[in-house]
């Protein structure tokens, strides 16, 4: 049947009007996908590393050469401990951390699958294993500069706000010349630990080297605590301080909030460095008396 022109004109109108309806959804198909895309949820970033207190960067930036950390986190397939496998996941962390601020000056050698080669080498460096829901289990770090050595033999989930402290002070002892002299303080808290662990362990002689060092610690631990909650709450009231500061006019009294709340942070971190630091020197004193 032939089209009149009226309606082949008609046609054409329809047909055109198709192709732009068609035009357009495809416009707005490609804005729709292309705003979809952009507005996808970015991909999880990378957890943060923890942030190190300025004692820590000051020995990991004084390195004078490289040293390795040999990291044992060895758990059974059987029972690998979830709370134990996600401080590992923490200290692991901790350690990149720490490889950032010493720029290549830290190597750090991770052993952690459960063979017989690496549970006897991580008994050889040092690390004592401790029972994970029936297992044993190795979680430890060995710290290495040409002859010298220091380790820590077991870490612990409830000592984890030490831990970068400890390690710190592992470091500088490892990387420290052994020529270099001892100074009169360091003898005078050396004297000054052994009192307190005869204070402490008053029956020291029946007492295991690991069983005074778990005593130790405990008591080091329970003042760590203490001073943690001291300083979150002096800490708070200098925030809200501060924050009352920036609300107001005078920028002398928001400089002054400001150094307030940094005085008090600077503090609270070497109260807290020098706690690890005396747990530290109360081992080896122990370590010296035991022997």
């Amino acid at each position: 049947m032939r089209l009149t022109r009226g309606q082949h004109h008609k046609g054409n109108v329809r047909t055109t009007l198709l192709m732009a309806v068609l035009f357009l959804i495809g416009i707005g198909v490609g804005a729709l996908w292309v705003y979809r895309s952009t507005q996808k949820p970015a991909t999880p970033a990378r957890e943060e590393e923890p942030a190190l207190s300025e004692s820590t960067r000051a020995v990991l930036r004084n390195l004078k050469s490289p040293l390795e950390i040999q990291s044992y986190s060895l758990f059974s397939e059987d029972n690998p401990s979830g709370e134990l496998s996600e401080f590992a996941g923490r200290v692991k962390h901790l350690l990149t951390a720490f490889q950032q601020v010493a720029g290549g000056k830290i190597r750090v050698t991770s052993f952690g699958s459960w063979t017989e080669e690496n549970t006897r080498s991580a008994s050889a460096a040092g690390v004592v294993p401790f029972s994970a829901g029936g297992d044993s289990a190795y979680l430890g770090l060995v710290i290495v500069q040409k002859e010298r050595k220091e380790t820590l033999s077991q870490l612990r989930p409830e000592w984890e706000a030490a831990l970068e402290f400890d390690l710190a002070r592992a470091i500088s002892r490892v990387a420290k010349p052994p020529s270099t002299p001892v100074s009169a303080a360091d003898v005078a808290m050396a004297e000054k630990a052994a009192e307190e662990v005869q204070r402490s362990i008053p029956n020291i002689n029946s007492v295991s080297l690991e069983e005074g060092k778990r005593m130790l610690r405990a008591a080091a631990l329970e003042e760590y605590m203490a001073a943690v909650v001291a300083m979150e709450k002096e800490i708070g009231d200098a925030q809200q301080r501060l924050l009352k500061a920036e609300a107001g006019t005078s920028e002398a009294e928001r400089q002054s909030a400001r150094e307030q709340l940094h005085q008090v942070r600077t503090k609270h971190a070497e109260k807290l460095s020098q706690i690890t630091a005396r747990s530290q020197a109360q081992i080896e004193a122990l370590q010296r008396i035991t022997n």
